[in-house]
């Protein structure tokens, strides 16, 4: 459920994204050995350098040959590498997630392929020596965690730090420009969803939140042609609706309010919020038994 519109082969080649995958699980075991440079969102772009994608495609085969290698001769190392890649296969194969080609969050569940045999190995090795060497790498990694959650303190701070490492990802730009605005930062705000639409000028969301820039400053004119050029580029977008309704309220035009509102209505019709702003706009403008309705509904 909720994964019809993200997985698929609809909006990336299965390819493009097989080839994204070597370059992404070489960083997914650099990264469990080092934590550092973490992004939160990678977006959507897909890796076609072979300067990039031939090194790390070998170093994957290589490993996968090794792991293959080992389950015939050595069951128990076998085992773990069999655990990374079975794991990691669904979501960093062939299948795309084409919302995120990349994620660290993958690595979650296949870490302990690595982690669990490096600790038999430690001990193993220097079974005396196996306390203090742990005892020290919990101390780094928590401290790589501390300043890791400094990140994470709040939407405004995990943003930036995402947009400051992938400064190229429309999406990274316009939420950073989204949590500015919501701050009252309004021409830093500005400023990243001009750089999101410069990246993608189909981005229907931040030619959006240009209308709401717009429209906190109470020029609901200008943020027509904002809210209706989103429309445009993703029509069955309740929000969108309901957000030029408001304007069209706001610029005088109560029978446009009135229309578009419905269509946020009929768009969305489990949410509440959009037959509650419809029965407010007709009672607003004095039509309050056809209010009843609306009001029902939300209800």
């Amino acid at each position: 459920g909720g994964r019809g519109g993200s997985v698929g082969y609809a909006e990336v080649a299965w390819w493009e994204y097989a080839l994204t995958q070597a370059p992404a699980i070489v960083g997914y075991a650099w990264r469990a050995l080092w934590p550092a440079n973490l992004i939160f969102d990678y977006g959507v772009d897909v890796e076609k350098n072979p300067a990039v994608v031939v090194p790390a495609a070998l170093a994957v085969l290589g490993a996968l040959g090794v792991g293959i290698h080992a389950l015939r001769r050595h069951p128990v190392a076998g085992f773990a590498f069999a655990w990374f890649f079975l794991i990691l296969a669904p979501t960093s194969s062939i299948v795309p997630v084409a919302t995120q080609t990349i994620a660290e969050h993958r690595m979650y569940l296949p870490l302990a392929a690595l982690i669990v045999p490096a600790v038999l190995l430690l001990h193993r090795a220097v079974p005396r020596a196996i306390f203090p060497i742990c005892l020290a790498l919990l101390a780094t990694a928590g401290w790589r965690t501390h300043a890791r959650n400094a990140d994470y303190r709040d939407s405004l701070s995990i943003w930036a730090d995402t947009a400051r490492r992938v400064p190229d990802s429309p999406r990274a730009r316009n939420n950073h420009g989204a949590m500015l605005l919501e701050r009252g930062r309004t021409d830093e705000a500005v400023a990243e969803f001009h750089a999101t639409l410069e990246l993608s000028p189909t981005h229907a969301q931040a030619w959006h939140n240009l209308g709401n820039v717009q429209s906190a400053r109470g020029r609901f004119d200008e943020a027509l042609g904002f809210y209706q050029r989103a429309i445009e580029l993703e029509p069955e977008n309740a929000n969108f609706h309901a957000s030029l309704g408001h304007a069209y309220l706001e610029a005088g035009q109560p029978d446009a309010a009135i229309a578009t509102l419905r269509a946020a209505v009929a768009l969305a019709p489990n949410k509440a919020s959009h037959p509650y702003n419809l029965a407010s706009v007709l009672m607003k403008i004095g039509r309050t038994e056809e209010a009843g309705p609306p009001l029902a509904r939300a209800l």
